[in-house]
């Protein structure tokens, strides 16, 4: 009997060993099986863009190109023009700063007169110096108006008062512009000299 349970044992453990390689098999083959593919998946959302790298290394010059064509010359009125552009230009320079160009006289009133002098600058300021009295000059000129912003004043003059009119100033600009005052303080623009080209 002790051989009958002993076979009895081997076949049970035999058949087990078959039971459970013929369940792994199947299993295997059933995980292995591939089906037709399914269609495609929407697209997801497209990731993060990632830090810019450094710049690479800088590459070798290229080779240096074809010569160009000769230059031309400027033309000789060209070259005229351009000096006496630069010639205007450097006498403009002696506008910008402030220098007297014209003086004269005034006198206002009758009893007592006002009377001195005027000084104008080629930047259109006008500067007085009023007399302590009619026999003693005055000591010091100031500031009194500014004609106008023109910078090439060039001169002023007086039409003296008589019995029957009051003085007149009259200051003109190197372009033609002329000024018209009865006072020296306000002053009224007229016209324009009409020069020669």
């Amino acid at each position: 009997m002790a051989l009958a349970d002993n076979r009895l044992n081997t076949i049970i453990v035999n058949g087990v060993r078959v039971f459970f390689l013929v369940g792994l098999i199947l299993t295997l083959a059933a995980c292995s099986a591939t089906g037709p593919p399914g269609s495609q998946g929407p697209a997801g959302e497209p990731g993060q863009s990632g830090e810019t790298g450094s710049p690479g290394l800088e590459g070798p010059a290229g080779p240096m190109g074809p010569p160009g064509a000769a230059g031309k010359s400027a033309p000789e009125e060209l070259v005229r023009e351009l000096e006496n552009a630069l010639k205007k230009l450097n006498e403009s320079d002696k506008y910008k700063s402030e220098t007297i160009v014209s003086s004269t006289y005034f006198i206002f009133r009758s009893a007592p007169p006002r009377t001195g002098f005027v000084l104008l600058s080629n930047l259109g300021n006008v500067y007085t110096m009023r007399n302590v009295n009619p026999t003693k000059v005055g000591s010091e000129f100031s500031h009194w108006t500014r004609i106008d912003s023109q910078n090439d004043f060039v001169g002023l003059t007086i039409l003296p008062k008589t019995e029957v009119s009051k003085p007149h100033f009259l200051a003109v600009t190197a372009s033609g512009r002329h000024y018209y005052s009865k006072d020296l303080k306000n002053w009224s623009y007229q016209s324009t000299v009409p020069l020669a080209e």
